[in-house]
């Protein structure tokens, strides 16, 4: 149970990231767009089902599914990145004191991931790029999830 609790914690903690004394503003410019995108690797699940566009960050909705029989793991200082056509790069917006986030098997993770800076006004498609990892004792192996090609024109 306590195995379980943690990484709730840790969430929770990073959904409530805009909750800080000085947020990221949230979207004031085009509506958000929806999207019904998933991604399939080695047993786990991407789901992509929202993108807002904020003045000073953007927002992307996800779900991400551990259907494997060990915890995965996601480093948030480079573990999830935002890139778009123009070559800009956008960083995960992250607490100081949540360095990885913890997927269990079996479970499904729900949230908004708030990614800092303006989307490029000249970007047409964004990529989402997640690199997981799973521990095997002292041994750990990474896979890399991509989400390319994600058409954002109708934004503007």
């Amino acid at each position: 149970m306590t195995s379980r609790i943690l990484p709730t914690l840790a969430l929770l903690s990073l959904v409530c990231a805009g909750c800080q004394s000085s947020p990221l503003k949230q979207p004031q410019g085009p509506p958000p767009l929806t999207y019904d995108i998933q991604v399939n690797h080695i047993q786990i699940v991407v789901r992509l089902s929202e993108i807002s566009f904020g003045e000073d960050s953007t927002t992307v909705s996800l779900a991400i599914t551990n259907g494997r029989r060990q915890a995965i793991d996601i480093k948030t200082n480079n573990g999830i990145v935002l890139y778009d056509d123009q070559k800009h790069q956008y960083n995960l917006s992250i607490p100081p004191d949540t360095p990885t986030i913890t997927i269990q098997p079996a479970t499904t993770l729900k949230g908004k991931f708030v990614f800092i800076g303006r989307l490029s006004p000249k970007a047409r498609t964004i990529n989402l790029v997640i690199e997981t990892r799973k521990n095997f004792g002292n041994k750990y192996s990474i896979g890399t999830i991509n989400l390319n090609n994600i058409d954002v024109t109708k934004k503007q």
